[in-house]
């Protein structure tokens, strides 16, 4: 495992071929480098002007944003993004001559930018439909973000690191001089660009009432990584806005990297994947429940890609952990558990169950699967076992598989699941109106 480094970004320049290369670099006990870094250490000596700027490496995408805004402000010539696994890079400015390929209606929008009353411009990035996966990069050139000068810009959305490059560079371009990157699972705004990069900004509205998370749970290689991202999609269909969140922070499952396991580039993107790794601490623990804290006062849903836990490889003497001390915070933020075993080791369902029982958890279990064949084509078959736990069988998880076929496979027959959700929902809507009633019913203090 490589050693995280303690800079948040290495500066290559090429001077023969006029260009130099911005590479963000791992946090050390975090997954990503706190924001204050934009200030703390900037793009002081990075020679822009006139340069081709290449953006590459595990930054968060406030940071291609930041670094895509700074280079168009100093004069970069081009900006293009290289992803691990993408055969070509990404360029993201210029993207097109002006008039040029702007808003073509027969691409599906990818983005949405309106205007709000304070002269600002909210950007937010669609999610595209569950068939499609993700957007190519050919977007850019068929319908640019375009916008026009305004006082300031916020920008959300599941957008990958080159859509949020490309939000970065349009907003230098058009002169927009406070630009922020609102997530929801920040409870806070990121300052990037020209005004005052690396400050944060306190949210100040939240949805009326909680959202529920539904966490996945079962030991490593069930399958854990693509159920959780059929699911999403199914819920996609079912709920106005939603998020998917790994939740192994110590071993995050990148899209590029399941990318190049299906562009049969898997031996490569492992060793590419290692230096994403660190050590889970305390600290790692607490920002992981916070950000499921966080979404669930943002969003109505969640889904969460949850750790396996500690299990011992060829001679290592300790025993299974599959909530390691510490864990339970991240545990405990989840409202309804999908536990996923496997059928060639039909005991992990149950030492699941026990395990969350442990933690007084076992009530919120809401489905036991087991993983059959992950080469398999992909189904899904459920019944009601006992109570109100769902069992089921599913088979062709093969992080190899084209997601959108696993999510044709399951589709039909995730509704009991959805189910659930949803009442744990419309409860978790109800609970929020009988709060505020009683609040504002309450009589006065006497004076």
């Amino acid at each position: 495992m490589r050693k995280p480094s303690s800079r948040w970004f290495t500066l290559n320049e090429t001077k023969c071929t006029g260009s130099c290369e911005i590479s963000f670099g791992p946090a050390a006990h975090h997954r990503f480098h706190p924001p204050s870094v934009l200030s703390n250490a900037p793009f002081k000596s990075c020679p822009f002007k006139g340069n081709r700027v290449i953006l590459t490496g595990s930054g968060a995408v406030w940071m291609y944003m930041h670094a895509a805004y700074a280079a168009v402000r100093a004069k970069a010539q081009e900006i293009i993004v290289l992803i691990p696994g993408k055969s070509r890079p990404i360029r993201v400015f210029p993207v097109a001559p002006t008039g040029e390929g702007r808003k073509s209606p027969a691409i599906p929008a990818w983005y949405r930018a309106t205007a709000d009353v304070d002269a600002g411009i909210s950007l937010s990035f669609i999610s595209p439909a569950p068939d499609v996966g993700h957007w190519p990069e050919s977007v850019l050139k068929e319908n640019p973000i375009g916008l026009e000068h305004a006082e300031s810009l916020v920008a959300t959305g599941k957008g990958a690191v080159w859509m949020y490059a490309a939000a970065g560079a349009e907003a230098a371009r058009a002169g927009i001089p406070v630009v922020l990157y609102d997530s929801p699972r920040e409870p806070f705004l990121i300052c990037v660009g020209k005004e005052k990069p690396g400050m944060t900004v306190p949210r100040k509205t939240f949805q009326a009432e909680p959202g529920v998370v539904v966490g996945i749970v079962g030991d490593p290689n069930s399958g854990k990584s693509m159920l959780a991202k059929a699911l999403y999609s199914v819920l996609c269909g079912e709920f106005p806005s939603g998020w998917l969140m790994d939740c192994d922070a110590a071993s995050p499952t990148p899209n590029w990297y399941l990318q190049m396991v299906r562009c049969g580039k898997e031996g490569e993107g492992r060793m590419l994947r290692e230096a994403h790794k660190r050590q889970w601490s305390a600290e790692l623990e607490g920002l992981v429940a916070a950000q499921l804290q966080s979404l669930k006062r943002n969003l109505p849903v969640v889904v969460a890609d949850l750790p396996g836990g500690k299990h011992p490889k060829h001679g290592e003497g300790f025993s299974v952990e599959r909530i390691p001390s510490g864990r339970e915070v991240v545990m405990r933020e989840v409202d309804l558990f999908i536990i996923l075993g496997r059928r060639d080791h039909p005991d992990i369902v149950g030492k699941w169950r026990e395990e969350l029982a442990r933690h007084g958890l076992a009530n919120r279990i809401i489905a036991e699967l087991e993983s059959d064949d992950h080469k398999a084509k992909p189904e899904l078959s459920l019944a009601q076992g006992d109570g109100l736990t769902i069992k089921g069988r599913i088979s062709g998880l093969d992080r190899a598989t084209d997601p959108a076929k696993i999510l044709d496979g399951i589709r039909s027959s995730c509704g009991e699941i959805v189910r659930h959700i949803r009442y744990w929902r419309l409860a978790g809507v109800a609970r929020a109106a009988t709060a505020k009633v009683a609040k504002t019913s309450r009589p006065s203090p006497a004076r």
